[in-house]
Protein backbone atom coordinates (compact mmCIF):
# COMPACT_ATOMS: atom_id res chain seq x y z
CA UNK A 1 0.00 0.00 0.00
CA UNK A 2 1.28 3.48 -0.90
CA UNK A 3 1.63 5.84 2.05
CA UNK A 4 -0.58 8.92 2.25
CA UNK A 5 1.23 11.97 0.88
CA UNK A 6 0.46 15.29 2.59
CA UNK A 7 -0.18 18.04 0.02
CA UNK A 8 0.81 21.61 0.80
CA UNK A 9 0.28 24.89 -1.09
CA UNK A 10 3.16 25.95 -3.37
CA UNK A 11 4.97 22.64 -2.86
CA UNK A 12 5.64 19.93 -5.48
CA UNK A 13 2.87 17.36 -5.88
CA UNK A 14 3.04 13.70 -6.93
CA UNK A 15 3.33 12.82 -10.60
CA UNK A 16 0.09 12.18 -12.47
CA UNK A 17 -0.68 10.69 -15.88
CA UNK A 18 -4.03 9.36 -17.13
CA UNK A 19 -5.58 8.39 -20.47
CA UNK A 20 -8.07 10.86 -21.89
CA UNK A 21 -11.60 10.36 -23.15
CA UNK A 22 -11.33 10.96 -26.89
CA UNK A 23 -7.81 9.59 -27.14
CA UNK A 24 -4.31 10.43 -26.03
CA UNK A 25 -3.07 10.93 -22.51
CA UNK A 26 -2.66 13.76 -20.02
CA UNK A 27 0.51 14.24 -17.99
CA UNK A 28 0.74 16.86 -15.28
CA UNK A 29 4.45 17.46 -15.91
CA UNK A 30 3.68 18.50 -19.50
CA UNK A 31 1.10 21.15 -18.61
CA UNK A 32 1.90 24.84 -19.12
CA UNK A 33 -1.19 26.89 -18.24
CA UNK A 34 -1.08 30.65 -18.08
CA UNK A 35 -1.71 30.54 -14.33
CA UNK A 36 -3.08 27.33 -12.83
CA UNK A 37 -4.04 23.72 -13.50
CA UNK A 38 -7.22 22.68 -11.67
CA UNK A 39 -7.45 18.90 -11.13
CA UNK A 40 -10.87 17.68 -9.98
CA UNK A 41 -11.02 14.14 -8.61
CA UNK A 42 -14.60 12.81 -8.65
CA UNK A 43 -16.03 9.50 -7.47
CA UNK A 44 -17.41 8.26 -10.76
CA UNK A 45 -20.55 7.80 -12.83
CA UNK A 46 -22.48 6.36 -9.87
CA UNK A 47 -22.24 9.58 -7.82
CA UNK A 48 -25.20 12.02 -8.11
CA UNK A 49 -23.40 14.59 -5.97
CA UNK A 50 -20.48 14.60 -8.42
CA UNK A 51 -22.98 15.10 -11.24
CA UNK A 52 -24.25 18.33 -9.69
CA UNK A 53 -20.76 19.67 -9.08
CA UNK A 54 -19.42 18.83 -12.53
CA UNK A 55 -22.46 20.23 -14.31
CA UNK A 56 -21.90 23.50 -12.51
CA UNK A 57 -18.20 23.36 -13.39
CA UNK A 58 -19.05 22.64 -17.03
CA UNK A 59 -21.04 25.89 -17.19
CA UNK A 60 -18.09 27.84 -15.79
CA UNK A 61 -15.27 26.40 -17.91
CA UNK A 62 -15.10 29.54 -20.06
CA UNK A 63 -14.76 31.68 -16.92
CA UNK A 64 -11.90 29.49 -15.70
CA UNK A 65 -10.22 29.87 -19.07
CA UNK A 66 -10.36 33.66 -18.79
CA UNK A 67 -8.36 33.41 -15.53
CA UNK A 68 -5.68 31.31 -17.21
CA UNK A 69 -6.82 28.12 -15.49
CA UNK A 70 -6.94 24.77 -17.30
CA UNK A 71 -9.30 22.13 -15.88
CA UNK A 72 -9.31 18.32 -15.96
CA UNK A 73 -11.65 15.89 -14.13
CA UNK A 74 -10.35 12.45 -13.21
CA UNK A 75 -11.79 9.30 -11.60
CA UNK A 76 -11.02 5.60 -11.30
CA UNK A 77 -13.84 4.77 -13.72
CA UNK A 78 -12.87 2.97 -16.91
CA UNK A 79 -13.07 4.45 -20.40
CA UNK A 80 -16.67 3.39 -21.11
CA UNK A 81 -18.04 4.81 -17.87
CA UNK A 82 -16.06 8.04 -18.34
CA UNK A 83 -17.60 8.39 -21.81
CA UNK A 84 -21.05 7.81 -20.33
CA UNK A 85 -20.35 10.45 -17.68
CA UNK A 86 -19.80 13.09 -20.36
CA UNK A 87 -22.90 12.03 -22.27
CA UNK A 88 -25.31 11.52 -19.38
CA UNK A 89 -24.22 14.52 -17.33
CA UNK A 90 -23.90 16.78 -20.42
CA UNK A 91 -20.43 18.02 -19.44
CA UNK A 92 -18.65 18.02 -22.78
CA UNK A 93 -16.83 21.31 -22.08
CA UNK A 94 -14.59 19.50 -19.60
CA UNK A 95 -11.50 17.40 -20.29
CA UNK A 96 -11.89 13.95 -18.69
CA UNK A 97 -9.25 11.45 -17.65
CA UNK A 98 -10.01 7.92 -16.50
CA UNK A 99 -8.46 4.77 -14.97
CA UNK A 100 -6.91 6.59 -12.02
CA UNK A 101 -4.82 4.01 -10.19
CA UNK A 102 -5.91 3.51 -6.57
CA UNK A 103 -2.36 3.86 -5.26
CA UNK A 104 -2.07 7.10 -7.17
CA UNK A 105 -5.31 8.28 -5.56
CA UNK A 106 -3.70 7.71 -2.17
CA UNK A 107 -0.65 9.70 -3.21
CA UNK A 108 -2.96 12.58 -4.07
CA UNK A 109 -4.61 12.69 -0.67
CA UNK A 110 -7.20 9.92 -0.38
CA UNK A 111 -6.91 8.41 3.09
CA UNK A 112 -7.85 5.02 1.66
CA UNK A 113 -9.65 3.57 -1.34
CA UNK A 114 -11.43 0.24 -1.84
CA UNK A 115 -12.85 -1.10 -5.09
CA UNK A 116 -15.89 -3.07 -3.93
CA UNK A 117 -16.03 -5.00 -7.20
CA UNK A 118 -12.49 -6.29 -6.64
CA UNK A 119 -12.99 -6.67 -2.87
CA UNK A 120 -16.54 -8.02 -2.33
CA UNK A 121 -15.92 -8.57 1.41
CA UNK A 122 -14.81 -4.96 1.81
CA UNK A 123 -15.95 -4.83 5.45
CA UNK A 124 -12.88 -6.89 6.35
CA UNK A 125 -10.65 -4.29 4.73
CA UNK A 126 -12.55 -1.48 6.47
CA UNK A 127 -11.94 -3.16 9.83
CA UNK A 128 -8.24 -3.51 9.03
CA UNK A 129 -8.00 0.18 8.21
CA UNK A 130 -9.85 1.27 11.37
CA UNK A 131 -8.10 -1.04 13.85
CA UNK A 132 -11.21 -3.19 14.10
CA UNK A 133 -13.55 -0.30 14.95
CA UNK A 134 -15.40 0.28 11.69
CA UNK A 135 -16.58 3.62 10.27
CA UNK A 136 -18.96 6.12 11.81
CA UNK A 137 -20.86 7.02 8.63
CA UNK A 138 -21.80 5.19 5.41
CA UNK A 139 -23.55 6.79 2.42
CA UNK A 140 -25.04 3.98 0.31
CA UNK A 141 -26.26 4.68 -3.22
CA UNK A 142 -25.97 1.03 -4.37
CA UNK A 143 -28.42 -0.89 -2.19
CA UNK A 144 -28.98 -4.62 -1.90
CA UNK A 145 -25.67 -5.90 -3.29
CA UNK A 146 -23.57 -4.29 -0.57
CA UNK A 147 -26.13 -4.00 2.25
CA UNK A 148 -24.64 -6.56 4.63
CA UNK A 149 -21.09 -5.42 3.93
CA UNK A 150 -22.12 -1.85 4.76
CA UNK A 151 -23.57 -2.95 8.11
CA UNK A 152 -20.50 -5.03 8.89
CA UNK A 153 -18.29 -2.02 8.10
CA UNK A 154 -19.91 0.22 10.69
CA UNK A 155 -18.71 1.09 14.15
CA UNK A 156 -21.05 0.89 17.15
CA UNK A 157 -23.49 3.82 17.01
CA UNK A 158 -22.55 4.33 13.38
CA UNK A 159 -25.02 5.79 10.88
CA UNK A 160 -26.03 4.35 7.50
CA UNK A 161 -27.72 6.78 5.10
CA UNK A 162 -29.59 5.30 2.12
CA UNK A 163 -29.29 7.59 -0.91
CA UNK A 164 -30.11 5.06 -3.66
CA UNK A 165 -30.96 1.43 -4.40
CA UNK A 166 -29.47 0.90 -7.85
CA UNK A 167 -28.75 -2.79 -7.27
CA UNK A 168 -32.14 -3.53 -5.69
CA UNK A 169 -34.31 -2.58 -2.73
CA UNK A 170 -35.06 -5.99 -1.17
CA UNK A 171 -32.58 -7.44 1.33
CA UNK A 172 -32.38 -10.30 3.83
CA UNK A 173 -31.34 -8.54 7.00
CA UNK A 174 -29.47 -10.13 9.89
CA UNK A 175 -31.13 -8.44 12.88
CA UNK A 176 -28.30 -9.60 15.13
CA UNK A 177 -26.16 -6.91 13.51
CA UNK A 178 -28.44 -4.33 15.12
CA UNK A 179 -28.97 -6.22 18.36
CA UNK A 180 -25.26 -6.51 19.09
CA UNK A 181 -24.28 -3.03 17.91
CA UNK A 182 -26.53 0.05 18.20
CA UNK A 183 -26.69 1.43 14.66
CA UNK A 184 -28.75 4.18 13.02
CA UNK A 185 -30.39 3.47 9.66
CA UNK A 186 -31.95 6.40 7.85
CA UNK A 187 -33.15 7.55 4.44
CA UNK A 188 -32.16 10.76 2.70
CA UNK A 189 -35.52 11.64 1.14
CA UNK A 190 -37.38 13.42 3.95
CA UNK A 191 -38.73 16.48 2.15
CA UNK A 192 -41.75 18.60 3.02
CA UNK A 193 -44.63 19.32 0.63
CA UNK A 194 -43.49 22.94 0.49
CA UNK A 195 -39.97 21.95 -0.49
CA UNK A 196 -41.32 19.66 -3.20
CA UNK A 197 -43.58 22.44 -4.53
CA UNK A 198 -40.62 24.83 -4.72
CA UNK A 199 -38.61 22.15 -6.49
CA UNK A 200 -41.33 21.62 -9.10
CA UNK A 201 -41.44 25.36 -9.81
CA UNK A 202 -37.76 25.21 -10.72
CA UNK A 203 -38.43 22.21 -12.97
CA UNK A 204 -41.36 24.00 -14.62
CA UNK A 205 -39.18 27.02 -15.47
CA UNK A 206 -36.61 24.74 -17.12
CA UNK A 207 -33.76 25.25 -14.67
CA UNK A 208 -33.72 21.53 -13.86
CA UNK A 209 -34.52 18.49 -15.93
CA UNK A 210 -34.45 14.76 -15.31
CA UNK A 211 -31.60 12.60 -16.59
CA UNK A 212 -32.84 9.73 -18.76
CA UNK A 213 -30.21 7.06 -19.31
CA UNK A 214 -32.19 4.94 -21.79
CA UNK A 215 -35.74 4.50 -23.08
CA UNK A 216 -37.18 0.99 -23.61
CA UNK A 217 -40.35 0.02 -25.49
CA UNK A 218 -43.00 -1.81 -23.49
CA UNK A 219 -42.17 -5.11 -25.20
CA UNK A 220 -38.57 -4.89 -23.94
CA UNK A 221 -39.17 -4.77 -20.22
CA UNK A 222 -36.64 -7.59 -19.87
CA UNK A 223 -34.02 -5.34 -21.44
CA UNK A 224 -34.75 -2.63 -18.89
CA UNK A 225 -34.41 -5.12 -16.05
CA UNK A 226 -31.11 -6.33 -17.48
CA UNK A 227 -29.83 -2.76 -17.73
CA UNK A 228 -30.76 -2.22 -14.08
CA UNK A 229 -28.95 -5.40 -13.04
CA UNK A 230 -25.84 -4.44 -15.03
CA UNK A 231 -25.82 -0.98 -13.36
CA UNK A 232 -23.76 0.42 -16.20
CA UNK A 233 -25.76 3.62 -16.59
CA UNK A 234 -26.54 6.91 -14.87
CA UNK A 235 -29.99 8.48 -14.61
CA UNK A 236 -33.41 6.91 -15.06
CA UNK A 237 -34.58 4.00 -17.18
CA UNK A 238 -37.90 4.74 -18.90
CA UNK A 239 -40.39 2.26 -20.34
CA UNK A 240 -42.72 3.69 -22.99
CA UNK A 241 -46.08 2.16 -23.83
Amino acid sequence: MTALTPLFPRQPVPSLEVPLVGGGSWKLADQSPENFTLIVFYRGLHCPICSNYLRDLNRKIEDFGKTGTEVICISSDGKERAEQTIEKWEVDNITFGYDLDLDKAREWGADEVINYRETPKFSERVKELTDGLGVDLVFDCVGADIWNENLLSMAPRGRLVITGVTSGAQVDMNLALLHNRPLQLMGSGGRSNRTFADFMKVVHHGSLHGIVAKVFPLDDVAGAHQAMEDRNFYGKLVIES
